[in-house]
């Protein structure tokens, strides 16, 4: 039973990624078709339906040349967001779990299921 639907995933695994890979060729022909945009939303009809393309750029700061600007605080254009350190946080969960708790909210995140096929000789 779990051998079968093991083969069951990997079938379907195989075919999402052929159909992904589909999809981004198809999306690809539409871009090409479309004006060329460097950033922001743009929709453009077509009879039947609606196309909104979103194009993005990526952006990567280098922190110590902005802070070597030393911009008065109405130019400061970067936003620090905390960040949990997983090792620190579990060190102070062993000593102190009420203290954690009092500002961190833990919830399960979804599973991972990943399967390899190996021969039956290596089981």
């Amino acid at each position: 039973m779990l051998k079968d639907l093991c083969q069951n995933l990997a079938f379907a695994k195989e075919k999402l990624a052929s159909l992904n890979q589909y999809i981004l060729e198809i999306e690809n022909d539409i871009i090409a078709m479309l004006p060329p945009k460097l950033e922001g939303s743009q929709m453009v009809p077509v009879k039947g339906w609606k196309v909104t393309t979103t194009h993005k750029l990526t952006r990567k700061l280098d922190f110590e040349a902005y802070q070597a600007l030393d911009l008065p605080d109405s130019m400061q254009f970067v936003n620090l967001k905390p960040t949990i350190d997983l090792f620190k946080l579990r060190s102070i969960e062993r000593l102190d779990p009420a203290l954690v708790a009092k500002c961190v909210t833990t919830k399960p995140a979804k599973t991972a299921v990943k399967i390899e096929e190996v021969d039956d000789e290596s089981c």
